[in-house]
């Protein structure tokens, strides 16, 4: 299985603004725990993981594993996903003539 490149920055998490009141708790049978949305959008986990809103557009559509991986490096890290690398063409190409 080949994971979906991210650029992860290391930053500190800033804990929940006062103007952001949770709205229900859901549950994340993914990665096995409680999580609020905010009203601003953003995703905060009971591990103290937080997703901005423009973080869950980065991850839209990635595979379970791949969201595990990432919540854990951003859990390790302390830091937000930056963007979405694409694999070039060629880099593609490559990939498939290694797995021959």
């Amino acid at each position: 299985m080949t994971l979906t490149p991210l650029r992860v920055r290391s930053v500190g998490l800033s804990p929940l603004r006062r103007e952001e009141t949770p709205l229900r708790r859901h549950y994340s049978e993914v990665l096995g725990q409680n999580y609020i949305i905010t009203e601003s959008g953003a995703v905060e986990f009971a591990d103290g993981v937080r997703y901005s809103s423009k973080e869950l557009g980065h991850i839209k559509g990635i595979s379970k594993e791949e969201m595990r991986t990432i919540h854990g490096l951003k859990k390790a890290f302390k830091g937000f996903i930056a963007g979405r690398n694409k694999l070039s063409k060629h880099s593609k190409q490559n990939k498939h003539s290694k797995q021959e």
